[in-house]
């Protein structure tokens, strides 16, 4: 088998998930952002207005940090204790680790009608576990020592890292074990309740998916990427697609290999206060994705334009997207139909018989601030 190429710098799983949506790889750091990544992928239940149901669903992890409604909220005594000591979730962290852990007090989170309890593991920054208000799990992230891990994701992991340092020595030292639950929409970048297992070795992040080698992520210097793909990625400034944003320096680059395919994503700084990432295919220089999560709408304006959105017809859409895609993917959209997403706010899906499936993400202005090729397994 040929040898994979030295790969490097992804922080988790959870940053896997977090490219859905305009996203960078970020280190799992607080109970807080474990509900904001749920607001992208998560459809939401138990709202009274579905309009704004949507509207919450759509918003970013990055984008809901300074979200009101979402983050610590306050607790019933009955919830409290029908919840202390979580026994569910502890039974369930101590069948996947082989380890009882103990957990320190614990921290409401609500999001619209959603709430629950959120517990740090005592002894681990990295380790924390939500529930919601059943005591039902929720997220669990799990840090685990090598020499604690299960023989069976020992084995996993080692074959997973043998795969991809082929005749190198490798070992890990920690492994982090992701696992969320929900109503995830169709063709959600995670699976409910899989397990996704982590790590870093040599500077370079292996992730599992329920055993199998799901995804590779390697950081490079910004020389080391192809000449043409960089020449690639810069013509997604050339036009008024990105609404002003002008291209800055590199600022991150990536290389990544999932499912056979490997891809540079490429983060440049702008004028405003967020990267443009641009995702261009290994050899090919297809662009796959682009995203400048500048021109998403804030948190505080989803209410304030949820109806406009909602408003826009699927025609309206596709001659917004026509104008954009062959900009930014470099695709005529002639043909195309437009459908938007009944699960997700903002979100639609362009097909074409014979054609490459696209999904885009708009804001109040009908403008698309993300398109990718559907192929691009991320999603949207």
């Amino acid at each position: 088998m040929e040898k994979w190429p030295e790969l490097h710098k992804e922080q988790d799983i959870e940053n896997n998930i977090r490219r859905a949506i305009q996203q960078v790889e970020m280190p799992v750091d607080s109970f807080s952002d474990h509900i904001m990544r749920r607001i992208g992928e998560k459809r939401m239940k138990h709202n009274n207005s579905k309009l704004m149901k949507k509207a919450m669903v759509a918003t970013s992890a990055a984008a809901v940090l300074g979200l009101a409604a979402i983050g610590s909220a306050s607790v019933s005594p009955a919830m409290a204790e029908s919840l202390k000591g979580i026994p569910l979730v502890s039974n369930l962290v101590a069948e996947l680790t082989g380890k009882t852990y103990t957990y320190g007090d614990e921290e409401a989170w609500s999001m619209g009608e959603d709430s629950g309890l959120a517990y740090k593991v005592d002894g681990s920054d990295r380790s924390q576990v939500m529930v919601n208000a059943n005591g039902q799990p929720q997220n669990i992230q799990m840090e685990v020592q090598w020499n604690d891990l299960k023989d069976a994701y020992k084995q996993q992991m080692e074959a997973a890292l043998q795969k991809v340092f082929q005749g190198e020595p490798v070992q890990a030292k920690t492994v982090d074990i992701t696992i969320q639950y929900g109503d995830f929409p169709e063709g959600s970048s995670i699976k409910s309740g899989a397990v996704y297992l982590s790590t870093r070795v040599k500077n370079t992040t292996v992730v599992l998916e329920d055993g199998k080698l799901h995804r590779v992520v390697k950081s490079l210097a910004n020389g080391e990427v192809d000449p043409a793909a960089l020449k690639t990625a810069e013509t997604v400034f050339d036009g008024t697609a990105l609404d002003g944003l002008k291209k800055g320096p590199l600022d991150h680059l990536s290389f990544i290999m999932e499912n056979g395919k490997e891809m540079y994503e490429l983060l440049f700084d702008n004028s405003q206060f967020k990267p443009v990432f641009v995702v261009v295919e290994k050899g090919t220089n297809r662009i796959l994705k682009v995203a400048a999560s500048d021109l998403e709408d804030q948190p505080n304006e989803m209410a304030k334009y949820a109806a406009v959105m909602e408003g826009y017809t699927e025609d309206q859409l596709l001659a917004n997207a026509a104008i954009q895609a062959k900009q930014l993917l470099k695709l005529d959209l002639t043909g195309y139909k437009a459908a938007k997403d009944p699960k997700s706010f903002s979100v639609v899906r362009f097909t074409k018989e014979g054609a490459p499936a696209v999904l885009g993400k708009y804001n109040h202005k009908g403008q698309f601030y993300a398109l990718q090729l559907e192929e691009y397994s991320i999603g949207i």
